[in-house]
């Protein structure tokens, strides 16, 4: 093999699907490590979830998203902000009739 191409990994090695894509050596690391890492005690674990909103609604959220982000509320990303309009819906719900969402639902 000529020493200026780059080594293909063989598909049954355990490369790495980056190095594999990239011709590139990662930096190897301990599964459990990686484990450990991932998932520190004051870590919420997430999941991504998929919903389809009116293109009003997405709109109206990107509109309060950059609003807020403007007045430099402290707001780490869009997924967070949806993560607490959701919690404070379900707060909301969860109080039957009392709950503006509950009324509007019927």
């Amino acid at each position: 093999m000529a020493e200026g191409k780059k080594r293909v990994p063989n598909l049954f090695d355990d490369a790495d699907p980056v190095e594999a894509a990239m011709g590139q050596p990662t930096p190897k690391i301990h599964s459990d490590s990686i484990e450990s890492q991932r998932h520190t005690p004051t870590e919420v674990i997430k999941k991504k979830v998929s919903y389809y909103f009116g293109i009003d609604t997405i709109e109206k959220f990107d509109d309060v998203y950059h609003t807020l982000k403007k007045e430099k509320v402290p707001i780490k990303n869009k997924s967070a902000l949806m993560e607490a309009l959701v919690n404070f819906a379900l707060e909301d719900i969860r109080k039957y009739s009392g709950g503006k969402i509950y009324k509007r639902l019927l």
